[in-house]
């Protein structure tokens, strides 16, 4: 004879960690009555639990739960059921039910208490302090382990949500940093609203700091009038130190660029210092043998400022020059010709370089002499500029050859004193004679 079994979900229940029930931590307690011809059931059954993701047909969600000779008291049972960690995603579920081998229908639905499953590691202590990965969580929310956010997640301590944030605060100064990101960049600054922006990164790459707006990989900006835009500092006192080093590899570009832009004061496009016996203060090396490049450029537009400056007990400008490195040695010819063909002007500087009196030569004209201390643009005749230094060895072979003229005309002058005095010689001995012939016709 065939029994007819109905089945009512009592309740569902999603167990504490600290249930005296053996369990994992993904197991709910699954509460029924069981009705056998239309009266409670009582005795002992086989009672198998699946999981679906439908009311009708779908797919099984985890293995199936069983549970033989199973109590069931005035219709009443209670058991432990765990389909996995995965088996609650906030989706709707159904649990199928068998009694001794009968399906029933239809699926009871599952409330939402397992749910709750996905929530396992939380602790939450007698002051509300909530730990994550901990059980003794120390703040208001505690995190063990890393914190990861994904997608669109914004983060917010003191309650913006208009603009991804993070907001550091020092608990014994009182002091506030904030990482804020919006549609193009992400930024830190002292306070979450109206604080000062100390820095800007742009999605290409670009770093500002003192600027918002960063037009170049690193870009450094500021207003004070006091303040360092950029310091290197190399402090050993052994070794070879660099305080900056700038290496440009572009045929027009800057190993390091200085810029001075107060009209007033005594301005530095760029200082500075190394503490080292052997360290270099500023190392530029444009290492491009083509175009126009520079291994270091100062630009000071404050006419009481100096695009470079040397101070101090050491040599203040050299460079390599051992006989060893250099090779086709030949001397300057004509250098008295050649100074003859140069002038040295007064002139003013034009508003885009500073638009001050200053006195020097025109590089286009000195290019003519002297093409090897010119610097040209691409084109080959507009001059960019001209090395000074090196007019030096022009002037000491004008001084030399001065100074060969003036020999020569010292020996030529010699030369014609020796023959007046010949002749000064020659004329006291036919004097003498005379006298003596005189002296005899007496």
């Amino acid at each position: 004879m065939a029994r007819y079994f109905t089945l009512i979900c009592i309740s569902v229940i999603a167990l504490c960690s600290n249930s005296v029930i053996a369990q994992t931590d993904t197991t709910f307690t699954y509460q029924g009555q069981l009705n056998e011809a239309g009266t409670a059931a009582n005795g002992p059954f086989n009672l198998d639990f699946a999981l679906f993701d439908a009311l009708i047909g779908g797919t099984q969600i985890g293995s199936e739960v069983m549970f033989n000779n199973q109590p069931v008291v005035d219709g009443l049972f209670t058991v432990e059921l765990d389909f996995g960690a995965l088996a609650f995603n906030n989706t709707s579920r159904w649990i199928e039910i068998s009694v001794n081998g009968t399906e029933l229908s239809p699926r009871h639905p599952i409330t939402r208490s397992p749910y709750s499953i996905q929530t396992r590691g939380i602790f939450v202590d007698d002051n509300n302090r909530v730990g994550i990965g901990t059980t003794s969580p120390l703040t208001a929310l505690h995190v063990q382990g890393i914190l990861r956010v994904e997608e669109s997640a914004e983060l917010s301590l003191i309650g913006e949500t208009t603009v991804p944030s993070l907001h550091f605060r020092n608990p014994s100064t009182g002091d506030d940093w904030v990482l804020k990101h919006d549609a193009n960049k992400f930024h830190i600054q002292t306070e979450m609203s109206a604080g000062t922006e100390i820095m800007a990164l742009d999605f290409s790459g670009k770093v500002g700091i003192g600027t918002t707006t960063p037009e170049y990989a690193l870009h450094v900006e500021s207003n004070s009038t006091s303040a360092r835009t950029m310091y290197g500092e190399a402090t050993a006192n052994s070794g070879s130190t660099i305080g900056v080093f700038g290496k440009s590899a572009s045929p027009s570009g800057f190993a390091v660029f200085g810029q001075a832009t107060a009209s007033t004061g005594f301005a530095y496009g760029g200082r500075f210092e190394s503490y080292s016996s052997v360290g270099v203060c500023v190392l530029g090396f444009a290492d491009d043998t083509n175009g126009v490049n520079y291994g270091v450029v100062g630009d000071c537009r404050s006419p009481n400022g100096f695009d470079f400056y040397a101070a101090g007990p050491g040599t203040n400008y050299g460079s390599g020059s051992s006989r060893r490195w250099k090779n086709n040695i030949e001397p300057i010819s004509d250098p008295l010709d050649k100074i003859a063909k140069l002038q040295g002007v007064y002139f003013n500087w034009d508003d885009e370089h500073g638009g001050n009196h200053d006195v020097g030569m025109i590089a286009e004209e000195v290019g003519r002499v002297l093409p090897e201390i010119v610097n040209y643009e691409e084109n080959g005749i507009d001059a960019i500029g001209m090395d000074y230094s090196k007019m030096t060895p022009l002037l000491v072979e004008a001084v030399n050859a001065l100074h060969d003229e003036k020999d020569d005309e010292i020996n030529s002058l010699w030369a014609q004193n020796a023959a007046l005095l010949a002749r000064l010689e020659r004329l006291e001995r036919l004097e003498q004679i005379v006298i003596q012939q005189v002296s005899d016709r007496e």
